[in-house]
């Protein structure tokens, strides 16, 4: 408990520090101003510390904190000149505050229960995403040391696990628990901003509240048709994320019960603080010059934590373009997309790789019966959002050549036929004053569609060519798609007429509750985890199923230095190896193979250093041994479980080289390395 208080009372401090940055553009929404600043302090924190990089200042020093004290003496001349603004802002706003900050609360407390039913950091992709929170928050330099790939600068989009491990650092919370805190934490804030894009148009935080419940507790039909038919259902969280053939279709509360604390899950929110910022009209008469900079530091961001939710802010940003919802002019983007090819975080994705666009044949399409499992519910609760009498008037004559573009679609890709005309006929027939839910769902619709169109080659091959273009882009519709659909069920509610109230009531009451069956049945799957009680620290959470590995680490990771390099066995993606690296921040030769080659194209070449590994391990040649400890600038051997499994017992390493160990436990041992 006194880490989740201190992980949330640093958020909040944060929060504090970038509110200003709203009080004045958002001063008509103060529940907006003030949940769009939990996320920006990350932001402008993250971003400010990542200066220490370039500015060559040891990170988690006191000197590597120096780029935030111009912006934080900048907000203490503000505060001051603005002290009357600020005493009266917050006394009138303050039962609003009071209420939104609830709902974070109350959600952080409740994502965090959850987490703690499972919360050890391996299973899935765990291990790689704590690897990266580790690996941040130990670094004596950035960019980070990349912990599978030792001698080498993390080659990874790592803006938003620095943005999750930098509340933790500071507020001197484990990283094993920050893992899990900051998990719930960024679920936490989807929900909040959620609830405040909703309220203005909802009217009350209670009726705002089905906002944050669609966007954040929502599920897909898979689990219900599986209760429907009787099927069993062995792995609910796997079989809810497989709806479509050979792609991923996860949405946020399958993210939070899975535990991958993944880039696309955390830069999810700045989409939502996107369309706050976009759509911020400010006082009459301003410039848009502060939205002007703050989108840009947005775009900025994405770039740096989650490339392809980039393109799904530069499709938000043209719809409310489009439909001329949006304060900012046109070219408000403009400047960091100019930039971003100095800034790009990444390199050496060449050779094997061969990144590029592909068209999408049409035996590789979505099946419109598994879309409609992920998508049907709030397609049809979208339909609200449409003006039928004007659609009726503007689908005749011109307005027909314009649906004949996406249905000459049909054969090739229903499912993209069915997202671009539905898109143009929100565009076309949208209901006054719904302009803003309409550019939503647009958005929501074209990010759906392009996957069907067309697919970006990366390291899967052939069935699963465009699973990761279907993850990402499906995974960016989600918040915008059902936040719309919360918006048309409430003008559901309050349209219908009286003599067939009860009966809409009714029906879409069950077309809602059809899209939390998967929380109904996924939470208690996940309290009833065998647990002797709950735990945040993802570390501790694995002694039972590794005892003396975990052991081994916490005699070696306080024994350790900044630059160390450990030699583990090779790693195999999934699967328990590259855990002392991970675990521990000490780098080795190499962790996950699949993964370095997925970040890292033909850069580097695995297969070699899978080979030196291998030959330290099993060689008698001292001259040998002695080159290749040279080479990877080696300072520990370890010898655990997973090198017991690969190698056997009779590890030449140990005995040919007349090594010692300094750390000896059942089977377990740790060797230092002496380098000439």
């Amino acid at each position: 408990m006194t880490y989740l208080l201190s992980y949330y009372l640093l958020g909040l401090t944060l929060l504090l520090l970038a509110l200003p940055l709203g009080m004045r553009v958002l001063e008509g929404h103060p529940d907006q101003a003030w949940a769009a600043a939990r996320p920006m302090g990350l932001i402008l924190a993250a971003l400010l510390h990542r200066l220490a990089g370039p500015l060559g200042l040891e990170p988690w020093s006191i000197w590597g904190l120096l780029p935030a004290l111009p912006f934080l003496l900048a907000w203490s001349v503000w505060v001051f000149r603005e002290r009357r603004f600020l005493q009266t802002w917050v006394a009138k706003n303050i039962a609003s505050i009071v209420g939104i900050e609830l709902v974070f609360a109350v959600s952080f407390l409740g994502a965090t229960l959850l987490t703690a039913h499972d919360p050890a950091v391996f299973g899935t992709e765990r291990l790689m995403d704590f690897a990266l929170l580790k690996s941040i928050a130990s670094a004596a330099a950035f960019p980070p040391p990349d912990p599978w790939l030792s001698g080498k600068a993390l080659n990874y989009y790592w803006l938003g696990h620095h943005m999750a491990v930098l509340p933790g650092v500071l507020a001197g919370v484990p990283t094993a628990v920050t893992y899990n805190l900051a998990l719930a934490y960024l679920f936490a804030s989807l929900v909040q901003l959620s609830c405040v894009l909703l309220r203005p148009a909802a009217g009350s935080l209670r009726r705002a509240l089905l906002g944050g419940a669609m966007v954040a507790a929502a599920g897909n039909l898979q689990p219900m048709l599986q209760k429907l038919t009787g099927a069993s259902v062995a792995n609910l969280h796997f079989d809810a994320s497989r709806v479509i053939p050979n792609t991923i279709t996860e949405f946020p509360l399958l993210s939070l019960l899975v535990g991958d604390l993944h880039a696309h899950v955390l830069l999810l929110p700045i989409l939502l603080l996107g369309v706050i910022w976009m759509t911020a009209r400010g006082r009459t008469g301003d410039a848009p010059v502060l939205p002007i900079v703050v989108v840009n530091l947005l775009f900025l961001a994405t770039a740096l934590g989650n490339p392809w939710n980039l393109a799904a802010l530069m499709v938000i940003f043209a719809t409310l373009q489009v439909l001329r919802h949006s304060s900012l002019p046109w070219w408000a983007p403009a400047p960091v997309l100019v930039l971003l090819p100095f800034l790009w975080p990444v390199s050496g994705l060449d050779g094997a790789q061969e990144l590029g666009l592909v068209w999408v044949q049409a035996i590789q399409t979505s099946p419109l019966s598994a879309f409609a499992l992920q998508w049907l519910v709030p397609l049809l609760l979208l339909l609200a959002l449409v003006d039928w009498q004007l659609a009726a008037a503007r689908l005749r004559g011109t307005g027909l050549l314009w649906l004949s573009l996406p249905l000459g679609l049909a054969l090739h890709s229903p499912v993209a036929a069915l997202c671009l005309a539905f898109a143009l006929l929100l565009w076309l027939a949208h209901r006054t004053g719904e302009t803003l839910w309409a550019a939503l769902g647009i958005a929501g619709l074209i990010l759906l569609c392009v996957p069907e169109i067309v697919y970006l080659r990366d390291f899967y091959p052939e069935p699963f060519q465009r699973m990761n273009t279907v993850f990402k882009f499906s995974y960016a519709a989600w918040p915008l798609l059902l936040l719309a659909a919360a918006r048309a069920a409430l003008l559901l509610l309050d349209t219908t007429s009286q003599r067939w109230e009860r009966l809409t009531r009714a029906g879409l009451l069950l077309l809602l509750a059809s899209v939390y069956v998967y929380a109904a049945q996924a939470i208690p799957q996940r309290l009833n985890r065998e647990r002797p009680a709950p735990l945040l620290d993802g570390v501790a959470a694995l002694r039972k199923d590794h005892p003396e590995d975990i052991a081994l680490l916490e005699w070696l990771t306080p024994r350790l230095k900044t630059g160390d390099v450990c030699l583990e066995a090779p790693g195999v993606s999934y699967q328990w190896s590259g855990r002392i690296a991970a675990l521990s921040g000490c780098s080795t030769i190499l962790g996950w193979e699949d993964h370095e080659r997925l970040w890292r194209g033909a850069s580097v070449d695995i297969a070699q250093r899978r080979a030196d590994a291998d030959r330290l391990y099993l060689t008698t040649d001292p001259e040998e041994y002695q080159r290749l400890v040279q080479r990877y600038r080696i300072d520990w051997v370890i010898v655990g479980e997973t090198e017991l499994a690969r190698y056997g017992s009779a590890l030449p390493v140990a005995q040919a080289l007349s090594l010692d160990p300094i750390y000896s436990a059942g089977t377990a041992r740790v060797y230092r390395v002496s380098r000439p």
